[in-house]
């Protein structure tokens, strides 16, 4: 376990004790960057305010994914060989190929949720954030000599936005569901507990 995961899951225990009436932690694998992701999630329930009768949620979250598809194991890194590159890029030699996730990526969003029923404790949910990740793009030279495959890598900040359904369950309330979805990572999937609201 990394020290960014063991400072994320504090910090959501933290804030389960500081206001917050529910916490999950769950993950995936899938979406664009085709690697396994892992997320966890606070927020809180507020009844005193409703819209037509039913409940808010109010959510935020931290997500970890782990290293995407891999690359070519012989595409060399462009800015090894920038003269050669730069040349081929201006004569127009290159074709640019996949780009891909290289490394792990950390992210946040906030989630708002409206209860679907009155008094159903099913909320759907949408929600709206960023990662922060490195991506290599690959490029294929035509020229066939020497360099075949090229590598450029750059650090990004793509949006994550997707929507979901959150369910509260138990006698008291005591448990809490979620599935997830947004283009990036996929379906993801969590799990939590709750104090009484």
């Amino acid at each position: 376990m990394t020290k960014q995961t063991i400072l994320l899951i504090a910090t959501l225990v933290c804030a389960l004790s500081q206001g917050c009436n529910y916490v999950t932690i769950g993950g995936g694998r899938g979406g664009e960057i085709e690697a396994s992701s892992l997320n966890m999630e606070a927020g809180h329930v507020t009844k005193d305010k409703p819209i037509l009768g039913r409940n808010q949620l109010f959510g935020f979250g931290l997500t970890l994914s782990t290293d995407g598809k891999s690359g070519d194991s012989d595409a060399v890194d462009a800015s090894e060989y920038s003269d050669l590159f730069r040349w081929e890029s201006r004569i127009g030699t290159l074709t640019e190929g996949d780009t891909y996730q290289d490394g792990p990526g950390v992210g946040c969003y906030g989630k708002y949720g409206l209860e679907i029923i009155e008094n159903s404790n099913l909320f759907i949910t949408g929600f709206i954030g960023f990662t922060a990740v490195s991506e290599s793009t690959e490029y294929t030279s035509s020229i066939p000599v020497y360099l075949y495959r090229y590598r450029t890598t750059k650090t990004d900040t793509p949006i994550l936005m997707g929507y979901g359904l959150t369910w509260f369950l138990g006698k008291n309330k005591e448990w809490a569901l979620q599935a997830d979805f947004d283009k990036r990572r996929g379906c993801t999937y969590s799990i939590g507990c709750t104090k009484p609201f």
